[in-house]
């Protein structure tokens, strides 16, 4: 009994242990990302129907080089998410020419290096009425592969580019009414 008692305690003081490091592996924090997602707008206040311009930022804040994919399109991969007095605003469907990715398709970035890419918000989320809008975009990449060409063929080169999901920072922007 004097030997149980020991072996029994051991046991059980490794078990909180274990189960924090699951825990940690099963969701990476944010700061673990290897890639950050930025948006801007170079305004605060727009009026009804003028163009509302979003610069999304891809950054590399990691110690080395990524892959990633550069064919944004928004409704695809690169989503915009915007709300309206707490009413989440679905986006146009704008149809695309969905072409198999090609090697241009694919940039590396280095460490502190940054993608910029600005859209047209206006093109692909309905922001006609006066008020507040919050929005936020998320960037998915699930290809760690190319073609040789545009036309699909079976010729696919395997690439170690960069998978997952990144949702950037949330901006708030007005609308009013024309001057």
């Amino acid at each position: 009994m004097k030997f149980l008692l020991p072996v029994l305690l051991s046991f059980l003081l490794t078990i909180p242990v274990f189960a924090q490091d699951a825990a940690a592996q099963a969701s990476p924090k944010y700061e673990e990302q290897p890639l950050q997602l930025t948006i801007k707008s170079n305004k605060e206040v727009y009026e009804t129907g003028e163009s509302i311009e979003i610069e999304v930022i891809l950054e590399n804040i990691n110690k080395k080089g990524i892959i990633i994919c550069t064919r944004w399109l928004p409704t695809f991969n690169l989503k915009f998410e915007v709300s309206y007095k707490d009413e989440k605003i679905e986006s146009y469907q704008v149809r695309y020419e969905l072409y198999s990715l090609v090697k241009e398709d694919y940039v590396k970035l280095i460490p502190s290096e940054k993608l910029i890419k600005s859209f047209n918000l206006s093109k692909y989320v309905p922001m006609d009425r006066k008020g507040i809008y919050d929005i936020k975009v998320s960037y998915k990449n699930w290809y760690k592969w190319y073609y040789a060409t545009k036309v699909g063929t079976n010729n696919r080169t395997d690439i170690d580019a960069w998978t997952g999901e990144l949702i950037s920072n949330a901006i708030s922007t007005k609308v009013i009414a024309p001057k």
